[in-house]
């Protein structure tokens, strides 16, 4: 019996067998107290078997203590005070804490590490409508991978906002809003947009975007870390709100930030993801495109009822414009000025109509280009561009009553008087 002891708890010299073995016990009796103590505490059983490679005690150690603080509550449940495997599995834990010296391992923020360094080999990748059989699969078998493992372009969806604002859904559905303030454009697990949109002048029920927040979460996947850009009416900054470009292996970055025209035209690209985004700044307004995996952009929870993401469920009843006399009291220029700065640019009905309509509203012929940019992305990032653009929004021909010409009347009525005289 001494020789079997000696076997598995060697002697002085041994310490990480040793904590092998401790590591092993307190698997098992997780295992047993989780029944009736501790059932929302999740050991990481593929993290805490690289306990043998010491470059990763501060991620050993926020595994100890988030078990530690979980156990601490389950303790004031019922029954688990005196839950012998309860007590010994935190006794357990207080032990591997101490042998770390895990307070003072975090107290420092935890290490970069390269992607080639993770000890979990896993796929990091978003995949769409997997088995959860079919994901330990490949947790199993495969290594590290930050591509993209979705059907490209056939099951892409796109959304874009531009103007005043002008939104195309992922379902393709044409609208106006008002959406005065903050908006969420996407929310999913992954990646979250928001926009914040302005009055377009005073007197004006017309709204455009002034502020885009693009996040890329972290904390979801080992192939990134979290990125949040942040683009301004007054300035379309060429890097991430920490000052990258770039997360990710350095040879392959996940996710990147290209500057395509400076303070006018910047692109995100989330490779593991599959994600596509442009951001522009025209006429004083920010434009947003974006192009997402199906199952990312219309997921579980994405499409519930009375969820507010514009991209998949559009803009709320109350707050769409069933034609411009909604949006306005009064037009800056007549429709046929508009329409002659519109016309020539290869627009669909539909977009000819925003432009129109927003060069109307803000006399701005900058619009103009805003249009041309916004359905160049739908041809680039939509599939299904040519039926999308085919189609016509319903949305009259704008035709706001126009301002009353007062100075040419008036000199009219002078000279009139003036004769009568």
């Amino acid at each position: 019996m001494d020789s079997i002891r000696t076997k598995i708890c060697p002697g002085k010299g041994t310490g990480w067998a040793r904590t092998f073995l401790l590591l092993l016990m307190l698997q098992s009796l997780l295992a047993l107290a989780s029944t009736e103590c501790s059932n929302e505490c999740v050991w990481n059983d593929t993290l805490m078997s690289n306990y043998e490679n010491q470059k990763w005690i501060w991620e050993y150690c926020l595994e100890v203590q988030k078990l530690m603080t979980c156990l601490k509550q389950a303790k004031t449940k019922r029954g688990c005070r005196g839950n012998i495997s309860h007590r010994t599995l935190a006794s357990g834990l207080f032990v591997l804490n101490n042998k770390f010296n895990c307070h003072a391992q975090l107290k420092h923020p935890q290490p970069e590490r390269e992607e080639e360094e993770q000890p979990v080999t896993e796929i990091a990748t978003y995949e769409p409508q997997q088995h959860e059989h079919q994901q330990h699969r490949h947790q199993q078998q495969q290594p590290l991978n930050c591509s993209y493992q979705g059907t490209y372009p056939q099951n892409m969806r796109h959304c874009g906002l531009f103007g005043d604002p002008h939104l195309k859904t992922f379902h393709g559905q044409f609208q106006t809003c008002r959406v005065l303030g903050a908006w969420p454009l996407i929310d999913t697990k992954y990646l979250a947009v928001t926009v914040t949109n302005v009055p377009v002048r005073p007197g004006s029920a017309a709204t455009v975007t002034s502020k885009i927040t693009v996040i890329v979460k972290g904390g979801v996947s080992p192939c990134t870390r979290e990125k949040v850009y942040e683009a301004h009416v007054d300035h379309l900054p060429g890097s991430f709100a920490d000052g990258s470009n770039t997360s990710g292996e350095h040879t392959e970055h996940s996710t990147q930030l290209k500057v395509l025209k400076e303070n006018e035209h910047v692109e995100i690209s989330v490779r593991h993801l599959g994600v596509l985004i442009s951001v522009r700044r025209h006429a004083g307004a920010l434009s947003f495109s974006g192009q997402l995996p199906e199952d990312l952009a219309m997921g579980t929870g994405v499409a519930q009822k009375g969820s507010q993401q514009l991209c998949a469920n559009g803009c709320p009843v109350g707050e769409q414009f069933t034609s411009s006399n909604d949006a306005t009291e009064y037009l800056a220029i007549f429709r046929e000025t508009a329409l002659s700065l519109c016309e020539g640019r290869g627009l669909s009905p539909t977009y000819l109509e925003w432009c129109v309509f927003d060069v109307m509203t803000t006399s701005d012929k900058h619009f103009a280009e805003t249009a041309k940019a916004a359905q160049d992305d739908v041809i680039l990032m939509d599939p299904m561009a040519d039926a999308v653009l085919s189609s016509v929004a319903q949305w009259p021909i704008s035709s706001a009553p126009p301002r009353t010409a007062v100075w040419p009347a008036l000199a009219m009525l002078l000279i009139a008087l003036a004769a009568w005289r």
